[in-house]
């Protein structure tokens, strides 16, 4: 027989085997041929593979050779090729061979994206449990419709490797409605499924676009789950969760759920919290609620106090804590990056008041804070924040803050820059003559070269008038 002969016959044997594929409970299952082996087959019988339009054919046929050597380079390159090869391996993702389904499913998580979606829906049901495995983590990787809603579907599976897994996509896909199905994991029966929805709860919390949907699920939820939402919420860092862990602390509350909010309060809470941690600290029956809340109460507020001494504290401070609610308020809203700054709303605050913005900017509070905190202060009057920038690098020797301040007074500029360079300038020349002196008894000199170096950059910025 030619070689074009055996080529068509091949290729005829592949429309038979098409047309007798059936629907086993909705899975099409190859019968009486192996699509990876026939593809494999003419690839041998081609002398040049056709490259043209399919630069990737020679990587299909490895993939479903028998060289695991080749297997992975092809694997490799298949990802590489990217969409494009989806086509093709959603035939082989047909074949009856488990192990070349899997080698798919790898190709296409690989790929990921809404284009690789369709295959891994189509896989997630396979039959080979090994395979449903890899393609619910790979739709972690994709986006499109269908694909939350099938790891929902998953999350409920009877197999507990399926459940771990689709907690796991649930993750990597990053929807944030997976945190009010997440929350129910004190019903799960497996430890490993607990454990990998533990993780994606705090995956999930750590957004900014999660903060609110997650106040809105700590009031409306069941305690366990209350409490389950309250600490994914702790490394948060952002106050717009004050008012519904501060609502959590009530007395109708359960223990758990009170002490989870009292812990959380210390990472976001402000002085909007103060007076209902007073009170706890100093009257609560429960000898843990107390000493939680005074444990958050010198978080919140560097103050060394215990038990009933803070309620005198409270009693001191019940004025300040009128003061600042309403900049903390704003503080708060001002999580938002998605908000206008309301210039006209700082301006009713004293730079002292606001000076939290700064302490965010040079490092702290929620991952996106320090740099919204810096949109902040770009959208406010300049004049007063370089003051409160030189004076805090006066006061200080630590060489990191010193030029990160540098650093900050020049990006803002304004009309007080070159006074601040200026400043500046004397001092360093100031401390490094003090500190040549002391090297005479010596003592270890600081290297004031960067500082040096920032402030010559921003002298090039922003030069001295003529």
């Amino acid at each position: 027989m030619s070689r074009l002969a055996l080529l068509l016959s091949c290729l005829g044997g592949i429309g038979a085997a098409a047309a007798c594929w059936g629907e086993d409970d909705g899975n099409p299952q190859a019968q009486g041929l192996d699509i990876g082996q026939t593809i494999h087959a003419i690839h041998d019988l081609v002398a040049t593979p056709p490259k043209g339009d399919k630069p990737w054919s020679e990587d299909i046929a490895y993939l479903s050779g028998d060289d695991p050597e080749e297997q992975q380079r092809a694997i490799g390159h298949l990802i590489m090729f990217g969409p494009p090869v989806l086509p093709d391996l959603a035939v082989l993702g047909r074949d009856r061979d488990p192990l070349l389904r899997l080698r798919v499913v790898e190709v296409a998580a690989g790929v990921g994206g809404a284009a690789a979606a369709p295959l891994l829906l189509a896989l997630s049901h396979d039959q080979d449990l090994r395979i449903q495995e890899n393609a619910t983590l790979g739709l972690g990787r994709c986006a499109g419709p269908g694909v939350f809603e099938r790891l929902v579907e998953l999350h409920v599976a009877l197999e507990a490797e399926l459940r771990r897994d689709a907690a796991i996509a649930m993750g990597g896909l990053g929807d944030i409605r997976a945190l009010a199905i997440l929350s129910t994991l004190s019903l799960e029966p497996d430890d490993l499924v607990k454990n990998a929805e533990s993780d994606t709860m705090l995956r999930l919390a750590g957004q900014e676009a999660a903060v609110m949907p997650l106040a809105a699920l700590i009031s409306q939820t069941s305690d366990v789950q209350r409490t389950i939402l309250i600490q994914a919420s702790m490394a948060l860092a952002d106050p717009r969760l004050c008012p519904v862990l501060v609502a959590s602390l009530s007395d109708q509350q359960p223990l758990t759920v009170r002490f989870i909010a009292a812990q959380s309060l210390a990472t976001n809470g402000d002085s909007r919290a103060w007076q209902v941690l007073c009170a706890m600290a100093a009257e609560d029956p429960h000898e843990s609620l107390r000493e939680q809340a005074s444990t958050t109460m010198r978080s919140l507020t560097g103050f060394p106090g215990s038990g009933e001494g803070w309620q005198v504290w409270w009693q001191n401070n019940a004025a300040l804590a009128a003061r600042l609610g309403p900049r903390d308020e704003l503080f708060a809203s001002l999580h938002d990056s998605s908000l206008p700054v309301p210039r006209a709303r700082l301006a009713q605050f004293p730079i002292e008041d606001l000076s939290p913005l700064l302490d965010a900017v040079l490092g702290g509070g929620a991952p996106w804070w320090p740099a919204r905190a810096w949109q902040v202060i770009l959208a406010d009057q300049p004049g007063r924040w370089t003051r409160l920038m030189l004076d805090r690098l006066l006061a200080t020797g630590d060489s990191n803050a010193r030029l990160a301040l540098i650093i900050l007074i020049d990006q803002l500029g304004g009309p007080d820059c070159r006074a601040a360079l200026a400043a500046i300038t004397t001092d360093i020349d100031t401390r490094c003559a003090r500190e040549e002196k002391s090297a005479d008894d010596g003592k270890a000199v600081p290297d004031r070269d960067a500082e040096r170096t920032a402030l010559r950059v921003a002298w090039q910025r922003h030069p001295p008038a003529p």
